[in-house]
């Protein structure tokens, strides 16, 4: 019974790890296997490349929306990441997300900024607030340039484009049918609504008038 005991002490020694080094590289590799945090414009620009090219001031321009709004971005082997940073409950775990729906929230919460800005302008009382509330909605309009670029480039902002073209071509060749113009204008309505139930869950900004605000 020693004799064993002994044996089982040595194979311990030589061929097993220790606790103290099996602790170490499991936690090594959980730190490895979480997501970088994409902290500014350029590591978001570098991170995407040529999958998704924008800009380090466009970069700069989708973190910050995100951070106003509780999330950071991450990425890890070619894949994009979003994380709750709420301090009440610590943050959330990382999940996957797409850089697509990035810009899509962002675009959102801008449109939904800039009906809350415009009717902050409008019960101004005084001109000291006016100014200040006009310097709000024309920097959130400066935004909005901004993001409505980066929309156009996402699935979502070519699919639209892409039902905005055969509306427009079918209202053409409706015009020259039975009830003409008025008949084509009703049934182009109609076919915006029933495209803008088949899109995605997109912005409602950017559903709004077959998809295109502005």
């Amino acid at each position: 019974m020693a004799v064993d005991m002994t044996m089982t002490d040595k194979k311990n020694k030589e061929g097993a790890p220790s606790d103290s080094v099996g602790y170490g590289t499991e936690r090594r590799v959980e730190r490895e296997a979480e997501p970088e945090n994409l902290r500014d414009g350029k590591a978001l620009s570098d991170f995407l490349g040529d999958i998704f090219p924008v800009s380090e001031e466009e970069g700069k321009k989708l973190l910050s929306y995100m951070e106003g709004h509780g999330y950071i971005l991450g990425g890890r082997q070619g894949e994009l990441y979003r994380r709750g940073i709420s301090q009440e409950d610590g943050g959330t775990p990382w999940e996957p997300y797409t850089i697509d729906d990035a810009v899509n929230d962002a675009s959102e919460w801008n449109y939904r900024m800039l009906l809350e800005a415009a009717g902050a302008v409008s019960d101004a009382e005084n001109f000291d607030e006016f100014t200040e509330k006009s310097g709000r909605l024309d920097a959130l309009r400066e935004d909005e340039k901004i993001l409505d670029g980066m929309f156009d480039r996402t699935g979502y902002g070519k699919e639209l484009d892409a039902l905005a073209v055969t509306l427009v071509g079918e209202l053409i060749r409706d015009m020259d049918g039975k009830g003409g113009l008025e008949a084509a204008v009703k049934k182009m309505a109609e076919g915006i609504k029933a495209g803008k139930d088949m899109l995605p869950d997109v912005s409602s900004a950017l559903k709004q008038d077959t998809g295109r605000k502005r």
